[in-house]
């Protein structure tokens, strides 16, 4: 071909007719000759593909094919001269900037009077963008279906009836049903009547309103007759007019989950009633220890009153002279009643406060003055181990521990619990008693000494019943270990609390922390 536009315009038959009204064609037009070589293409299709006009004509088909299917084209275009018509054929051909497009064709095969072939006539379509779509919607449903097909979960559509239209192969495991038994049924035909009237009139409300149905809970009957508990949630599926034509959905089997919250349930409440049969034996036993202990306290310290007395007694020589060997077995008798009689008392103190048997007296309270009382009551302790005393009371112009409302016997007894113990953990050195006032109305009291101080794994644990930390290379100190104990309880009976810090080898510090209530009634 010269690609001389009147040189193929040859009348045959109609045909120079045929190629002018394809010639202003809209739409992309190509001519091909008995060996697919091109003999005209129009304006349309060299701005489809993008190749100049002459760069085409004299060119076979195959050229301007993918080089993946150009193979196929010689024995396509021989069936296609067979016929007469070319139905929507596609090719995919490559641009002139090299991208490839998929091209449609339709035509038809032009033949002399004898029937044989002359040349085609054919329009092309450019249908990249459809068959790109139709590519992302397979592979959106192929993903989909994957979906659908490997959760364990029931996937469901009904329609505007509330009929199936759609079940997925999870069905069959959930109900015993196949998808193909479930579709024409509706949600309520697998429900007792009681359930499918309830969760019907849910179900009614929600499409009304167009709303989504969001975990649902409802229970099932499989095929078997053995109930399945569901948790369903569901979008509305609208028509073009905007109204509810069905819903869309899942089902998750929550049967087993429910199981265990009712077995949680029932271990919460039996868990509970042993929690309060427990307690109640606990209060029967603590206010039996109580009143064991109570009594107990009182049949001893009768009989060790008599001992201390009748010691005392001896040793004054008001029962006649005594020697020195008998003098040094009656103070060590003295003393061990004495000790014995302080731990009787720390046991049934200890009884009465966990019992809640012990009342605080709000009493007018110079508190320096309190404190100081209990500084002289262990000079002379301090004094015969070479101990310097020295009370630092709050500051004159503090009208907070002046006159308060306190309980004196409850703070005397605290203050006196730890200055025993600074003087008794303290080899030499010191032990300081300090008062101080906050603007907020609390009061400090301080107890430092220069002891042996206490390891930090012991700092908290000093305060629990019968416990008393030391130094691992010292001795084991005397003592019940109650005292710490009940200092802290009688405290927390205050309003207030006991705590420590500590340096092994440097001292103590405990601190006790009362709230003050002026004599007006008034909190500090």
């Amino acid at each position: 071909m010269s690609g001389d536009r009147s040189a193929e315009t040859t009348p045959l038959s109609g045909e120079a007719h045929f190629h002018e009204m394809f010639w202003n064609a809209p739409l992309g037009y190509q001519s091909l000759d008995e060996n697919g070589d091109f003999l005209d293409v129009n304006p349309a299709w060299v701005e489809v593909l993008g190749y100049e006009r002459d760069d085409v004509l004299g060119h076979n088909f195959a050229e301007f094919l993918d080089p993946a299917v150009a193979g196929q084209f010689p024995e396509k275009f021989s069936r296609c001269k067979e016929t007469d018509g070319i139905r929507s054929l596609v090719w995919r051909m490559i641009r002139g900037d090299g991208t490839p497009r998929d091209i449609s064709f339709t035509g038809q095969v032009a033949r002399d009077t004898d029937g044989r072939f002359l040349r085609t006539y054919c329009i092309l379509t450019d249908i990249t963008e459809r068959k790109q779509a139709e590519q992302k919607l397979r592979d959106s449903e192929e993903r989909f279906r994957g979906l659908v097909e490997t959760t364990s979960d029931f996937i469901w559509e009904v329609d505007a009836e509330s009929v199936f239209t759609y079940a997925s192969p999870q069905v069959e495991g959930l109900f015993g049903y196949t998808p193909e038994e479930i579709v024409g049924k509706t949600p309520f035909d697998l429900m007792s009547a009681e359930e499918a009237e309830r969760i019907c009139g849910i179900f009614r409300d929600l499409a009304e309103r167009g709303e989504p149905i969001v975990a649902l809970e409802n229970v099932n009957v499989r095929r078997d007759g053995q109930p399945v508990i569901l948790e369903t949630s569901g979008v509305p599926v609208l028509d073009a007019a905007g109204d509810v034509c069905g819903y869309r959905g899942i089902d998750r089997d929550i049967t087993e989950r429910k199981r265990a919250e009712q077995k949680l349930r029932d271990f919460n409440e039996n868990l509970e009633r042993l929690v309060e049969e427990r307690t109640a034996e606990a209060v029967r036993a603590n206010r039996a220890k109580g009143e064991f202990l109570a009594t107990m306290s009182h049949e001893l310290r009768t009989p060790l009153n008599s001992v201390i007395g009748f010691s005392y007694i001896l040793l004054s020589g008001m029962a006649g002279e005594i020697n020195e060997e008998q003098r040094r077995q009656l103070e060590m008798i003295e003393a061990s009643g004495k000790q014995l009689l302080a731990l009787v008392n720390d046991i049934l103190d200890l009884s009465k406060i966990d019992a809640r048997a012990v009342s605080i007296e709000l009493l007018k309270t110079n508190a320096n003055r309190v404190c100081g009382e209990a500084l002289e009551y262990m000079r002379p302790q301090a004094e015969e181990k070479g101990i310097k005393l020295r009370f630092i009371p709050c500051a004159g112009q503090c009208p907070h521990c002046g006159l308060v409302m306190m309980d004196p016997d409850k703070l005397m007894r605290i203050v006196l619990n730890l200055l025993s113990n600074a003087v008794k953990f303290t080899k030499a050195g010191s032990v300081e008693l300090r008062v101080d006032c906050t603007g907020e109305g609390t009061m400090f009291v301080r107890v430092t000494d220069t002891g042996v101080g206490i390891e930090e794994d012991d700092l908290e644990r000093i305060f629990d019943e019968f416990e008393q930390a030391f130094l691992r290379d010292e001795a084991r100190p005397q003592g019940t270990g109650l005292g710490l104990s009940i200092s802290r309880k009688l405290a927390n009976l205050l309003g207030g609390d006991l705590t420590v810090k500590s340096t092994p080898g440097s001292g103590s510090e405990f601190t006790l922390e009362l709230p003050l209530r002026f004599v007006d009634g008034s909190p500090g």
